[in-house]
């Protein structure tokens, strides 16, 4: 009898040995999974921002800026501002082909059609992320605007010229300009914060609702010394000083929609790629911010664009809840306080059912003088990453992932 007692005592010790050692490899690939979702997103994810989001973002807007410098640095400018103040002094004006010395003696044609045919439209027909390009005077009254829809570029009639009187558009790029000397190398540049496009007599929202950017350069009224005939009705005293500016304004709508874009690839025992989707994986998401903290970019379109008053007082009125990220990932507050603050770190979405984690990157992507920001914020639900690894959906305990 007490040999089977021992036997049965020896047995259960094996069993309870067994179970132990099954509960601590179950815990210890709990926390070998932990690791691995958790340097996936402290690295994978950081590098996916760093590296490839902001440097995407950045040179799109430094080209911007470029060919904005390059726009208000034309010659033809002056040519049409001589232009405009005759036509402002009542003096007649003739087809630029009509007149042998019209470029020398610019006041007496209209440059304005010379400048949108053969210069702007050409210019907008070649960039499809722009929307138009203006020319205004410095008291905010747009003197020309060519505009790009549908792949084709078009003079805007004068009865849909806008106003920007006392916008930082024009009051911020004309006192740029005064820093600056007319004949310097490099013509200062303003940019815009992101804001929604208008249009219409009634200046609205456009529908489909379309986010832009605008960069501005100062321009300059030519002096008697470029062109010595110039007559004195077109107001001397305004000779070599800034006359106005040149605006352009770029879409934002396929650049956010590349920033926010990630597709998650998971090798499968073969080495073969797979979407995620075939497994039913979360998919990562990436939430775009301004400087403010607003949705560009948000599964849920009902959240976007709060940095207009507008949009925010209805989102107020209809009860949409979240609509800064702020109000997700109250960790941030402190880097929103301030539009020009940067910097990244890992974020935590504890009150979400899924534990949502990620990673959050706030980066400059204008000039210094006008340090515009964006916030990128990278995300998954650890939870259901967690469920599906433990399932063996995913075949190795430290799977890798290729981004496309």
């Amino acid at each position: 009898m007490k040999f089977k007692i021992a036997t049965k005592i020896g047995i259960l010790a094996s069993i309870l040995v067994l179970i132990t050692a099954v509960v601590i490899g179950k815990v210890a690939e709990r926390e070998t999974i932990r690791y691995n979702l958790d340097n996936e997103v402290e690295t994978t994810y950081r590098d996916k921002l760093l590296v490839d989001k902001v440097p995407f973002a950045r040179e799109l807007i430094e080209k911007l800026l470029f060919d904005v410098q390059e726009e208000a640095g034309r010659d033809i400018n002056g040519r049409v501002i001589l232009s405009h103040l005759a036509g402002l002094a009542g003096l007649p004006l003739k087809n630029v082909d009509d007149l042998e010395n019209a470029r020398d003696r610019p006041w007496e044609a209209d440059w304005k059609e010379v400048l949108v045919e053969d210069v702007w439209k050409k210019s907008l027909q070649n960039k499809r992320d722009y929307l138009d390009i203006s020319l205004i005077d410095k008291d905010g009254r747009e003197i020309l605007r060519v505009h790009s829809q549908d792949g084709r570029a078009e003079r805007c009639p004068s009865d849909q010229l806008r106003t920007y009187s006392g916008k930082d558009l024009v009051t911020q790029t004309i006192e740029l300009g005064k820093l600056v000397s007319p004949n310097g190398e490099t013509l200062p540049v303003f940019l815009s914060n992101i804001e929604l496009e208008r249009g219409g007599r009634d200046n609205t929202f456009l529908t489909p609702l379309c986010p832009v950017i605008r960069a501005a350069a100062p321009i300059y009224t030519p002096t008697r010394t470029q062109y010595p005939g110039i007559p004195d009705r077109l107001n001397p005293s305004s000779y070599g000083k800034v006359f106005g500016v040149v605006a352009v304004t770029m879409k934002l709508e396929r650049i956010l929609d590349r920033l926010a874009k990630v597709r998650s690839v998971e090798s499968d025992a073969e080495g073969k790629g797979k979407n995620a989707r075939a497994y039913g994986l979360p998919k990562e998401r990436i939430y775009v911010t301004d400087g403010n903290g607003y949705f560009l970019s948000h599964p849920d379109s009902r959240k976007l664009y709060g940095m207009e008053k507008a949009i925010r007082r209805e989102q107020t009125q209809k009860g949409i809840p979240s609509t800064n990220i702020v109000d997700i990932y109250p960790q941030l507050r402190d880097l929103y306080d301030t539009p020009e603050k940067t910097g990244h770190l890992r974020i935590l979405h504890a009150q979400n059912a899924h534990q949502d984690e990620g990673y959050f990157v706030k980066a400059r992507i204008g000039p210094r003088r006008f340090p515009r920001t964006i916030g990128l914020a990278m995300w998954r639900r650890m939870r259901i990453c967690m469920r599906r690894r433990e399932a063996g959906i995913a075949r190795s305990s430290k799977p890798r992932s290729h981004w496309v």
